[in-house]
């Protein structure tokens, strides 16, 4: 969801530097892996070398994400903004900007620590819904000021991830946005989590919609609760 467009200051440091001419970035569904790992955890009946074999993780990565989890006591950590939400410097000569940020809030989404209870997800969906508008435009105001733009509208197109219609309409109307700003998938697809934006970017590579020069915003949002947005010149 965030940890897609997180990404990508990384690998184009990378690229910038010489390291490599080209660089991969992926996107998945990791929650089901973490919440198994997580449940098995809580039942005692966790089997390390078996679980990795099961997942086709190496075992030192297993051991990492359950230290990880552990640390977390399986619930979102203490509430808080983090620093990085800060509006992002303008720099003439970057092709891209990006924003990030996270929000611990064990109410509105979490997963139940060890106990005699099975472990669960728990979401306040209205809550979550509230979080992810706020967070969303936000995010498309701060790269647009980044990027010196008057409006929304001074954009190509804007791809948000694709978890919620309601979500995108509701932030695309408070924006006053053009009717087909805001892609949409879900349709086609339903909620693929940090899949969701490069799904889109290659479906729209496919069709021809994307020409060099365009500027597109990606903007997404996940657990923690995080969010994350990058302005694009294609």
């Amino acid at each position: 969801m965030s940890g897609y467009i997180l990404n990508l200051p990384e690998d184009e440091g990378v690229v910038v530097s010489g390291q490599a001419a080209r660089r991969l970035v992926e996107g998945g569904d990791g929650d089901a892996a973490l919440l198994y790992i997580a449940v098995l955890r809580n039942r005692g009946n966790m089997d390390e070398g078996k679980l990795a074999g099961q997942l086709g993780w190496p075992e030192g990565r297993l051991r990492q994400a359950l230290g990880s989890l552990v640390r977390q006591g399986l619930a979102a950590p203490p509430a808080r903004e983090a620093a990085a939400d800060a509006p992002p410097r303008r720099e003439e000569d970057r092709t891209w900007h990006t924003v990030f940020g996270s929000r611990g809030d064990p109410e509105s989404i979490r997963v139940q620590g060890p106990g005699p209870v099975p472990s669960a997800i728990h979401m306040d969906g209205k809550a979550v819904f509230r979080f992810a508008v706020e967070v969303v435009e936000k995010s498309i105001r701060q790269l647009l000021t980044a990027e010196g733009l008057a409006s929304v509208n001074d954009l190509d197109l804007v791809v948000c991830h694709q978890a919620n219609a309601r979500i995108i309409d509701f932030v695309a109307k408070r924006l006053g946005a053009r009717e087909g700003l805001f892609f949409k998938n879900m349709d086609r697809y339903g909620n693929t989590s940090a899949a969701s934006i490069p799904i889109a970017l290659d479906e729209l590579t496919e069709a021809g919609a994307l020409r060099p020069g365009m500027r597109i915003v990606t903007v997404g949002f996940g657990g923690g609760l995080t969010w994350a947005g990058a302005l694009l010149r294609w």
